[in-house]
Protein backbone atom coordinates (compact mmCIF):
# COMPACT_ATOMS: atom_id res chain seq x y z
CA UNK A 1 0.00 0.00 0.00
CA UNK A 2 0.77 3.36 -0.99
CA UNK A 3 1.54 5.67 2.80
CA UNK A 4 3.04 8.88 1.00
CA UNK A 5 -0.40 10.77 1.17
CA UNK A 6 -0.71 10.33 5.12
CA UNK A 7 3.36 9.98 6.02
CA UNK A 8 3.87 13.65 7.49
CA UNK A 9 0.98 12.91 9.97
CA UNK A 10 2.12 9.67 11.41
CA UNK A 11 4.28 7.28 10.76
CA UNK A 12 2.96 3.78 8.80
CA UNK A 13 6.57 1.91 9.34
CA UNK A 14 6.13 2.37 13.09
CA UNK A 15 2.32 1.64 13.51
CA UNK A 16 3.26 -1.54 11.16
CA UNK A 17 4.98 -2.58 14.57
CA UNK A 18 2.53 -2.69 16.48
CA UNK A 19 0.20 -6.04 17.32
CA UNK A 20 -3.32 -5.25 17.87
CA UNK A 21 -5.97 -7.22 19.82
CA UNK A 22 -9.91 -6.44 19.03
CA UNK A 23 -11.85 -8.18 21.06
CA UNK A 24 -15.36 -8.01 19.91
CA UNK A 25 -15.46 -7.37 15.95
CA UNK A 26 -19.25 -5.82 15.96
CA UNK A 27 -20.30 -2.24 15.39
CA UNK A 28 -16.99 -0.71 16.86
CA UNK A 29 -14.84 -3.59 16.26
CA UNK A 30 -14.56 -4.17 12.44
CA UNK A 31 -15.22 -1.01 11.73
CA UNK A 32 -12.01 -0.05 13.71
CA UNK A 33 -10.29 -2.99 12.41
CA UNK A 34 -10.66 -1.88 8.85
CA UNK A 35 -9.69 1.60 9.64
CA UNK A 36 -6.47 0.70 11.61
CA UNK A 37 -5.59 -1.72 8.32
CA UNK A 38 -6.10 1.11 6.03
CA UNK A 39 -3.57 3.30 8.09
CA UNK A 40 -0.94 0.72 7.93
CA UNK A 41 -1.05 -1.75 10.65
CA UNK A 42 -0.36 -5.24 10.22
CA UNK A 43 -0.32 -7.56 12.80
CA UNK A 44 -4.11 -8.27 14.43
CA UNK A 45 -5.47 -10.66 16.08
CA UNK A 46 -9.33 -10.81 15.71
CA UNK A 47 -11.65 -12.50 19.16
CA UNK A 48 -15.33 -12.91 18.22
CA UNK A 49 -17.43 -15.92 19.22
CA UNK A 50 -20.39 -14.38 17.11
CA UNK A 51 -22.02 -15.23 13.98
CA UNK A 52 -23.16 -12.00 11.33
CA UNK A 53 -26.98 -11.78 11.88
CA UNK A 54 -29.36 -10.17 9.51
CA UNK A 55 -29.79 -7.29 12.68
CA UNK A 56 -26.16 -7.05 11.92
CA UNK A 57 -25.76 -5.42 8.11
CA UNK A 58 -27.68 -2.02 8.43
CA UNK A 59 -25.31 -1.10 11.75
CA UNK A 60 -22.33 -3.01 11.59
CA UNK A 61 -19.39 -2.55 9.24
CA UNK A 62 -20.57 -6.49 7.31
CA UNK A 63 -22.20 -7.64 3.51
CA UNK A 64 -25.27 -9.29 2.96
CA UNK A 65 -23.37 -12.25 1.74
CA UNK A 66 -21.38 -12.34 5.08
CA UNK A 67 -24.47 -13.39 6.94
CA UNK A 68 -23.90 -16.48 8.61
CA UNK A 69 -20.43 -16.73 8.63
CA UNK A 70 -18.29 -16.13 11.68
CA UNK A 71 -17.40 -12.53 12.28
CA UNK A 72 -14.03 -12.97 12.57
CA UNK A 73 -13.58 -14.60 9.48
CA UNK A 74 -16.01 -12.11 7.70
CA UNK A 75 -13.88 -9.64 8.96
CA UNK A 76 -10.60 -10.40 8.02
CA UNK A 77 -11.55 -11.68 4.73
CA UNK A 78 -12.68 -7.96 4.31
CA UNK A 79 -9.30 -6.49 6.00
CA UNK A 80 -7.52 -8.68 3.48
CA UNK A 81 -9.63 -6.48 0.67
CA UNK A 82 -8.44 -3.62 1.68
CA UNK A 83 -5.42 -4.01 2.60
CA UNK A 84 -2.52 -6.51 0.96
CA UNK A 85 -0.09 -5.89 4.36
CA UNK A 86 -2.08 -7.63 7.11
CA UNK A 87 -1.56 -10.75 8.92
CA UNK A 88 -4.59 -11.95 11.08
CA UNK A 89 -5.14 -14.40 13.89
CA UNK A 90 -8.93 -15.28 14.27
CA UNK A 91 -10.10 -16.59 17.35
CA UNK A 92 -14.10 -17.82 17.43
CA UNK A 93 -14.61 -19.95 19.57
CA UNK A 94 -13.84 -18.84 22.85
CA UNK A 95 -14.70 -16.39 25.34
CA UNK A 96 -11.67 -14.50 26.84
CA UNK A 97 -11.71 -15.23 30.99
CA UNK A 98 -9.08 -14.06 33.03
CA UNK A 99 -6.25 -17.42 33.46
CA UNK A 100 -4.02 -17.62 35.83
CA UNK A 101 -0.41 -17.87 34.63
CA UNK A 102 -1.59 -16.90 31.49
CA UNK A 103 -2.22 -13.54 29.36
CA UNK A 104 -2.34 -12.70 25.50
CA UNK A 105 0.68 -10.44 25.24
CA UNK A 106 -0.53 -7.22 22.81
CA UNK A 107 0.61 -4.02 22.11
CA UNK A 108 -2.63 -2.45 21.57
CA UNK A 109 -5.94 -4.04 23.46
CA UNK A 110 -8.91 -2.85 21.28
CA UNK A 111 -11.80 -3.60 23.88
CA UNK A 112 -15.03 -3.82 21.60
CA UNK A 113 -17.41 -6.02 23.88
CA UNK A 114 -21.31 -5.41 25.75
CA UNK A 115 -20.57 -6.02 28.92
CA UNK A 116 -18.96 -4.34 31.91
CA UNK A 117 -17.95 -8.28 33.21
CA UNK A 118 -16.65 -8.91 29.72
CA UNK A 119 -14.91 -5.94 29.56
CA UNK A 120 -12.84 -6.96 32.96
CA UNK A 121 -12.41 -9.85 32.09
CA UNK A 122 -10.62 -8.77 28.95
CA UNK A 123 -8.60 -6.37 30.80
CA UNK A 124 -7.24 -9.22 33.06
CA UNK A 125 -6.78 -11.32 30.15
CA UNK A 126 -4.18 -9.01 28.39
CA UNK A 127 -1.20 -7.82 28.94
CA UNK A 128 -0.78 -4.75 26.93
CA UNK A 129 0.94 -1.52 26.45
CA UNK A 130 -2.25 0.09 25.67
CA UNK A 131 -5.75 -0.61 26.64
CA UNK A 132 -8.87 1.48 24.54
CA UNK A 133 -11.94 0.36 25.99
CA UNK A 134 -14.97 1.74 23.97
CA UNK A 135 -18.59 1.61 24.96
CA UNK A 136 -20.93 2.88 22.07
CA UNK A 137 -24.94 3.60 22.62
CA UNK A 138 -26.53 4.69 19.14
CA UNK A 139 -25.48 8.53 19.07
CA UNK A 140 -23.22 8.03 21.87
CA UNK A 141 -19.66 7.21 22.55
CA UNK A 142 -16.99 6.97 25.35
CA UNK A 143 -13.42 5.56 24.84
CA UNK A 144 -11.54 4.97 27.60
CA UNK A 145 -7.59 4.77 27.53
CA UNK A 146 -5.23 3.42 29.96
CA UNK A 147 -1.27 2.50 29.29
CA UNK A 148 1.08 -0.12 31.00
CA UNK A 149 2.60 3.34 33.11
CA UNK A 150 -0.93 5.00 34.10
CA UNK A 151 -3.72 2.23 34.71
CA UNK A 152 -4.15 3.00 38.62
CA UNK A 153 -7.27 4.98 37.59
CA UNK A 154 -8.99 2.53 35.13
CA UNK A 155 -9.14 0.00 37.37
CA UNK A 156 -10.84 1.64 40.12
CA UNK A 157 -13.45 3.07 37.65
CA UNK A 158 -13.84 0.02 35.48
CA UNK A 159 -13.73 -2.45 38.80
CA UNK A 160 -15.99 -0.59 40.90
CA UNK A 161 -18.89 -1.05 38.34
CA UNK A 162 -20.99 -4.06 37.41
CA UNK A 163 -23.41 -4.64 34.82
CA UNK A 164 -26.53 -4.64 37.33
CA UNK A 165 -25.63 -0.85 37.85
CA UNK A 166 -24.92 0.76 34.52
CA UNK A 167 -27.95 0.60 31.68
CA UNK A 168 -25.39 -1.26 29.25
CA UNK A 169 -27.70 -2.33 26.34
CA UNK A 170 -26.36 -5.02 23.28
CA UNK A 171 -24.81 -3.76 20.47
CA UNK A 172 -28.24 -5.27 18.79
CA UNK A 173 -30.74 -3.34 20.48
CA UNK A 174 -29.54 0.19 20.10
CA UNK A 175 -26.83 0.92 16.99
CA UNK A 176 -26.16 2.71 14.05
CA UNK A 177 -23.42 2.91 11.32
CA UNK A 178 -22.91 6.40 11.58
CA UNK A 179 -21.91 6.35 15.48
CA UNK A 180 -19.68 3.38 14.57
CA UNK A 181 -18.04 5.10 11.89
CA UNK A 182 -17.31 7.93 14.70
CA UNK A 183 -15.69 5.46 17.36
CA UNK A 184 -13.79 4.08 14.33
CA UNK A 185 -12.43 7.49 13.42
CA UNK A 186 -11.55 8.57 17.28
CA UNK A 187 -9.58 5.18 18.02
CA UNK A 188 -7.77 5.61 14.35
CA UNK A 189 -7.04 9.11 15.69
CA UNK A 190 -5.93 8.00 19.28
CA UNK A 191 -3.45 5.29 17.56
CA UNK A 192 -1.60 7.75 15.61
CA UNK A 193 -1.20 9.66 18.80
CA UNK A 194 0.19 6.68 20.43
CA UNK A 195 2.55 5.95 17.65
CA UNK A 196 3.51 9.36 17.69
CA UNK A 197 4.31 9.56 21.71
CA UNK A 198 1.87 12.32 21.61
CA UNK A 199 -0.04 13.68 25.46
CA UNK A 200 -3.37 11.36 25.23
CA UNK A 201 -6.54 12.19 27.62
CA UNK A 202 -7.91 9.37 30.05
CA UNK A 203 -11.51 9.88 28.24
CA UNK A 204 -12.73 10.77 25.32
CA UNK A 205 -16.82 11.14 25.17
CA UNK A 206 -18.61 12.02 22.12
CA UNK A 207 -23.04 12.53 21.40
CA UNK A 208 -23.62 13.15 18.45
CA UNK A 209 -27.18 14.19 19.40
CA UNK A 210 -25.56 17.38 20.12
CA UNK A 211 -22.28 16.91 18.33
CA UNK A 212 -20.47 17.50 21.34
CA UNK A 213 -17.45 16.17 22.34
CA UNK A 214 -15.41 16.35 25.23
CA UNK A 215 -12.03 14.77 27.62
CA UNK A 216 -10.90 13.79 30.69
Amino acid sequence: MDHTRHSDIYSASLLSQQTFAVVGCGGIGATTAITLAKMGAKFFHLFDFDKVGEENIATQFFKVSDVGMPKVIALAQAMREYSDEVNIRTYNDEIIEPQSGYLYKKNIVICAVDTIKARQNVYEAFDFDWFLETRMGAQEFQLNIAKRTDYEWYEQYLFSQSDADIEDLPCTSKATIFCSMLAASIVGGVVKKIVNHEPLPHKIVADLREFSMFTV
